[in-house]
């Protein structure tokens, strides 16, 4: 082997390659990062730092580049399309149609406007589902000739028309004093039937009237003196509440906040026995009448 002086050269400006080298004589472009060297082909050969991934993580399945010149290849699987360019460096998956398609579900009262094949569509004012089939371009629905089940669009109660606005209306049986309404969802069936009045008893110092002691009977059996609250939007005007005081100690009537109150002389009853009325002629005044002391 003859003896050769190495010199190592060096350039600072980004595109510069040697013109020539000397076996084992390198050149160090310190602009582009590259090691220039002469093969064994008598060409000039580089050797640069890339930036790389050492590893892929795809779907929480990590791939590991085991030696320099591993390619990481992507292969495209059923009803997709894998396009890669060497220009933009850029690769497109996109879905290429077929059955498994993957697609987005879409709510709207339109549909939307750059659809995929398979992507579903709701449309939020009809109710109709819909799934997009890309061969003819057309938006196929998913629902029976109705765009829900069977359903009654409107109720006639007593020649009250109740009409449902849209389809995700919510008709409420509500039962009032005397009435009991029961509900089997297995059956389907809804029962209404008539109930006999009731009375409520309390025997300590306070009681507060409920929306069903409306035209039924409240007694105070209480030795020590009481009181019988109601509130405000309790009560339906014009039923009354009849109340009876059993025993020996006093019952008044008294209104919460946002009630009115009223009576011509007291709003306790007089003795034990007694009995007291309480009316509500508008909304959240009320009229204390009978025995009163």
């Amino acid at each position: 082997m003859s003896n050769t002086v190495i010199v190592i050269k060096k350039s600072l400006v980004s595109g510069n390659v040697p013109a020539s080298l000397a076996n084992g004589e390198i050149a160090i472009n310190a602009a582009d990062g590259k090691l220039f060297y002469k093969n064994s082909g008598g060409s000039i050969a580089s050797i640069e730092n890339q930036n790389t991934f050492l590893t892929v993580n795809a779907n929480s399945s990590l791939i590991t580049a085991t030696a320099t010149n591993d390619i990481l290849s992507i292969v495209a699987g059923n009803n997709v399309t894998v396009t890669g360019n060497t220009t933009t460096k850029t690769i497109t998956i996109s879905s290429s149609g077929g059955t498994s398609a993957i697609a987005d579900a879409y709510v709207s009262d339109v549909p939307p406007s750059s659809p995929v094949n398979g992507e579903l569509w709701w449309n939020s004012s009809t109710g109709i589902l819909s799934i997009y089939y890309s061969a003819n371009s057309v938006w196929v629905s998913t629902s029976p000739s109705s765009s829900s089940p069977n359903t009654f669009s409107s109720f006639n109660v007593n020649s009250t028309i109740i009409n449902s606005s849209t389809i995700s209306d919510t008709i409420y049986f509500e039962s009032n004093n005397f009435v009991s309404i029961t509900a089997n969802a297995n059956s389907k069936t809804i029962s209404i039937s008539s109930t006999d009045p009731t009375a409520n008893i309390f025997t300590g110092s306070s009681y507060t009237l409920t929306y069903h002691d409306a035209g039924n009977f409240v007694y105070s059996n209480s030795t020590s003196n009481n009181i019988v609250y109601v509130n405000a939007n309790t009560l339906p005007i014009n039923v009354p509440v009849t109340i009876i005081q059993l025993g020996t100690g006093y019952t008044s009537i008294h209104g919460n906040t946002g009630t009115t109150v009223v009576t011509s002389s007291s709003n306790t009853a007089r003795a034990q026995y007694s009995t007291l009325t309480l009316l509500q002629p508008s909304l959240n005044f009320f009229v204390i009448a009978g025995d009163t002391a």
